[in-house]
């Protein structure tokens, strides 16, 4: 049941629950209901309240409604008071119930137009014919890529440096990776087609493997980012060893190993990658995957810091 339970109560003395605690299980059975599987289920009970607690929570399952996932998100918050009550999740339910009702009342609909067209009517054919200009010009329009492929390359070389940013300097008040993928995320669709179509982009594995992992572009699969960020790592590129050590640690698009997580952190960690570093230093920290080791958690922290991550800064 510890899936179930509200971090604060492992963080926090004598935390007291309250009704924002319960709102925190029931975000989590929410996410149950759309999985048909129990939460955590791949990470072993050890290792279980440590990773919540830092953050770590299920995956949407593809095809959910945004809105559902919205709401459950919001619900296992860490911080109590930006989950909502009982009342907000009732009416954001109600609302989606009502969406999807309405969706499916206008295939029936659309169904019944489509029954009725009688395409062997020459008035319809005339209307056909009569628009079929104009439908291929807009078609041209749409599939007309080339047009903003500066734009494209501008705007995935943005995406590019942002990601080495931060794995360079970590999440800051002032930076944050997410808030660039946010930024372009209308347009992620076409980004996303034009990295595919450019094999040659610097650090292409990765990126290929980080779209399919944020669900950027493309439909959000976590197994098939790991073979991506697995191909990267083989090609020795150092942001591949991070994150398919990221992927071992918090079981994502695979088994959860501790050991092969630090075996991957190290790899990084030795070619100077300063999360890979910091992560590294983590795990020696706790124990995890490693022995404990005072010492050695200090040299990585110290080294990573000294190259400017911020997270390794607080904490020598």
């Amino acid at each position: 049941m510890l899936g179930y339970v509200e971090p604060q109560c492992h963080k926090v003395v004598d935390y007291v629950r309250d009704k924002k605690s319960d709102i925190y299980s029931l975000g989590v059975l929410l996410w149950e209901i759309s999985s048909g599987y129990p939460p955590y289920s791949k990470i072993p009970i050890h290792n279980l309240v440590y990773k919540i607690n830092t953050g770590f929570r299920e995956q949407p399952i593809t095809d959910t409604p945004s809105a559902y996932v919205e709401l459950y998100e919001k619900c296992w918050d860490d911080n109590p008071s930006l989950r909502p009550t009982i009342e907000e999740v009732f009416d954001t339910l109600q609302k989606i119930s009502q969406q999807i009702n309405a969706n499916n009342e206008n295939g029936s609909k659309i169904t019944e137009d489509l029954d009725k067209l009688d395409i062997n009517n020459e008035t319809n054919s005339d209307s056909i014919y009569q628009n079929d200009s104009k439908l291929q010009i807009s078609k041209t329009k749409n599939d007309n890529i080339d047009k903003n492929k500066n734009e494209l390359s501008n705007i995935l070389s943005e995406i590019i440096q942002a990601y080495l940013e931060r794995n360079k300097i970590g999440k800051t008040k002032s930076f944050n990776f997410d808030t660039i993928l946010e930024k372009y995320k209308s347009k992620s669709r076409e980004i996303f087609k034009y990295l595919i179509k450019n094999t040659s982009t610097k650090h292409y594995e990765v990126m290929v493997g980080k779209f399919h992992k944020e669900g950027f572009g493309t439909i959000k699969n976590e197994g098939v980012a790991f073979k991506w960020f697995m191909k990267a790592s083989k090609n020795d590129d150092i942001n591949g060893h991070y994150e398919v050590g990221y992927c071992y640690f918090y079981a994502c698009g695979t088994e959860d190993n501790d050991e092969k997580a630090c075996t991957f952190y190290e790899q990084g960690a030795n070619k100077g990658l300063n999360i890979a570093l910091d992560s590294l230093a983590f795990c020696y920290k706790h124990a995890i995957g490693v022995p404990k080791d005072r010492l050695k958690t200090f040299e990585l922290y110290k080294k990573s810091a000294e190259n400017g991550y911020v997270m390794s800064q607080y904490e020598l």
